[in-house]
Protein backbone atom coordinates (compact mmCIF):
# COMPACT_ATOMS: atom_id res chain seq x y z
CA UNK A 1 0.00 0.00 0.00
CA UNK A 2 2.74 2.13 1.14
CA UNK A 3 4.47 1.88 -2.28
CA UNK A 4 1.15 2.30 -4.41
CA UNK A 5 0.37 5.56 -2.46
CA UNK A 6 4.12 6.65 -3.30
CA UNK A 7 3.63 6.45 -6.69
CA UNK A 8 0.14 7.39 -7.44
CA UNK A 9 0.73 11.21 -5.35
CA UNK A 10 3.74 11.27 -6.97
CA UNK A 11 2.46 10.78 -10.40
CA UNK A 12 -0.36 13.40 -9.35
CA UNK A 13 1.36 15.71 -8.75
CA UNK A 14 4.15 15.95 -11.45
CA UNK A 15 0.55 15.54 -13.95
CA UNK A 16 -0.86 18.69 -12.63
CA UNK A 17 2.43 20.55 -12.29
CA UNK A 18 2.80 19.40 -15.87
CA UNK A 19 -0.84 20.70 -16.83
CA UNK A 20 -0.25 24.04 -15.08
CA UNK A 21 3.18 24.70 -16.91
CA UNK A 22 1.65 23.61 -19.97
CA UNK A 23 -1.18 26.18 -20.05
CA UNK A 24 0.31 28.44 -18.07
CA UNK A 25 -0.53 31.68 -17.86
CA UNK A 26 -4.23 31.20 -17.85
CA UNK A 27 -4.77 27.02 -16.74
CA UNK A 28 -8.44 25.74 -17.05
CA UNK A 29 -8.52 25.12 -13.25
CA UNK A 30 -11.51 23.25 -13.48
CA UNK A 31 -10.07 20.78 -15.84
CA UNK A 32 -6.72 20.16 -14.15
CA UNK A 33 -8.90 19.78 -10.99
CA UNK A 34 -11.30 16.86 -11.92
CA UNK A 35 -8.47 15.62 -13.93
CA UNK A 36 -6.23 15.30 -10.82
CA UNK A 37 -9.02 13.80 -8.59
CA UNK A 38 -10.32 11.18 -11.90
CA UNK A 39 -6.29 9.76 -11.84
CA UNK A 40 -6.27 9.99 -7.95
CA UNK A 41 -8.86 7.44 -8.25
CA UNK A 42 -8.18 5.08 -11.17
CA UNK A 43 -4.32 5.41 -10.88
CA UNK A 44 -4.07 3.17 -7.79
CA UNK A 45 -6.07 0.32 -8.90
CA UNK A 46 -4.35 0.39 -12.36
CA UNK A 47 -0.86 0.06 -10.94
CA UNK A 48 -1.79 -2.10 -7.62
CA UNK A 49 -0.36 -5.24 -9.20
CA UNK A 50 3.29 -3.67 -10.08
CA UNK A 51 3.08 -2.32 -6.83
CA UNK A 52 2.43 -5.36 -4.85
CA UNK A 53 4.81 -7.18 -7.07
CA UNK A 54 7.74 -4.21 -6.38
CA UNK A 55 7.15 -3.95 -2.43
CA UNK A 56 7.10 -8.24 -1.98
CA UNK A 57 10.30 -8.09 -3.90
CA UNK A 58 11.94 -5.14 -1.44
CA UNK A 59 10.14 -7.59 1.49
CA UNK A 60 12.63 -10.58 0.00
CA UNK A 61 15.58 -8.14 0.19
CA UNK A 62 15.46 -7.11 3.66
CA UNK A 63 13.83 -10.65 4.86
CA UNK A 64 15.37 -13.26 2.38
CA UNK A 65 13.67 -16.79 3.12
CA UNK A 66 14.62 -19.17 5.74
CA UNK A 67 14.35 -22.93 5.75
CA UNK A 68 11.03 -22.13 8.13
CA UNK A 69 9.20 -20.68 5.56
CA UNK A 70 9.34 -23.70 3.25
CA UNK A 71 7.79 -26.13 6.49
CA UNK A 72 4.12 -26.88 6.76
CA UNK A 73 3.29 -26.61 10.24
CA UNK A 74 1.82 -29.71 12.59
CA UNK A 75 -1.97 -29.95 12.58
CA UNK A 76 -3.28 -30.87 15.92
CA UNK A 77 -4.59 -33.98 16.46
CA UNK A 78 -8.69 -34.55 16.75
CA UNK A 79 -10.12 -34.66 20.40
CA UNK A 80 -13.13 -36.95 19.20
CA UNK A 81 -13.84 -40.66 20.63
CA UNK A 82 -14.33 -43.27 18.40
CA UNK A 83 -17.48 -44.38 19.29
Amino acid sequence: MTVNTCVTLTAVTVGIALAIWLEWPSPNWKAITIAGVIAAIVLPLAIFPWTKTFYLAIDMIFRPPSEEDFTAPAEPPLNRELR
